[in-house]
C-alpha cells in the first residue's frame, strides 16, 4: 500500500467520522427543519440537545478538531506529485474540506457561543437553532462531495487500468500474429528452397 491509498483511507474514515457525528443530531434536525410548524417540545428538546454539546468537555471538541485536520492533510498528501486525475479529484476533495470547515467555524462555532450565554444576537432561539441544522445539512453535503469524488478517481483508476490491459493484450496477440506470420513465411522459403535444391539433384542425375 502506498501513502496515496493510505490517505484516501484516512481521509474517507475523516469523512465518515463527520457524517457520523452530525446523523446523531438528525433526529431532532428533522423536526426543526422538515416539520412545519415546529413542535415546542421539540424545539425545547433540540436547545437542550446543543447547549449539552455546546459545554460538554473541550477535548472532545478538539476531537473533532482533529477529524478535519486529518481530512485536510490526507487531501494534501494526495496532491504531492500531482497527475492530471488526482489535481481534479484530490483538488475537489481538498476544496470541499476546506469549505466544509469553513461552515464548521463560521456557523456551528458562534452558534455554540449563543447557546451557552442565551444571547442569539439579531435572533431568536428557534432561528438559530435551525440555523445550527441547516448549517450541518450543508455540511453534509460537503462531505458527500468529498465521498463522491474519491469514488470518482477510484472508478477512473479502474477504467483506465482495465483499458491499458485490454491494450497491452491486444499488443501481445498483434506480436503474436506477426510471429506466426514470420514463421509461416520463412517455414515456406525453406520448404522453396528445399524443393528447388531437390529438383536440381535430380535434374543432375538425369
Amino acid at each position: 500500500m502506498n501513502f496515496k491509498s493510505l490517505a484516501t483511507g484516512i481521509m474517507l474514515v475523516a469523512g465518515g467520522f463527520i457524517l457520523g457525528a452530525i446523523y446523531s443530531n438528525w433526529s431532532y434536525d428533522y423536526y426543526l427543519l422538515w416539520v412545519s410548524p415546529t413542535p415546542e417540545d421539540m424545539l425545547v428538546k433540540s436547545l437542550e440537545h446543543y447547549r449539552i454539546k455546546a459545554t460538554q468537555p473541550k477535548f472532545l471538541h478538539h476531537v473533532l478538531h482533529a477529524v478535519f485536520l486529518l481530512g485536510g492533510l490526507s487531501a494534501t498528501v494526495k496532491l504531492f506529485q500531482p497527475t492530471e486525475s488526482n489535481t481534479l479529484f484530490d483538488g475537489g476533495s481538498l476544496f470541499l474540506f476546506f469549505i466544509c470547515v469553513v461552515f464548521y467555524i463560521t456557523n456551528l462555532v458562534p452558534s455554540s457561543y449563543s447557546l451557552i450565554s442565551g444571547d442569539w444576537v439579531d435572533l431568536d432561539a428557534e432561528t438559530g437553532v435551525k440555523y445550527i441544522g441547516a448549517s450541518q445539512i450543508l455540511m453534509v453535503l460537503t462531505i458527500f462531495g468529498v465521498l463522491a469524488l474519491q469514488f470518482g478517481q477510484w472508478w477512473a483508476a479502474n477504467e483506465e487500468e482495465r483499458l491499458l490491459k485490454l491494450q497491452r493484450q491486444k499488443e501481445l496477440e498483434e506480436a503474436e500474429n506477426i510471429e506466426k506470420e514470420d514463421e509461416t513465411e520463412t517455414k515456406t522459403k525453406t520448404e522453396a528452397v528445399s524443393s528447388n535444391v531437390s529438383s536440381s539433384k535430380a535434374h543432375k542425375r538425369r
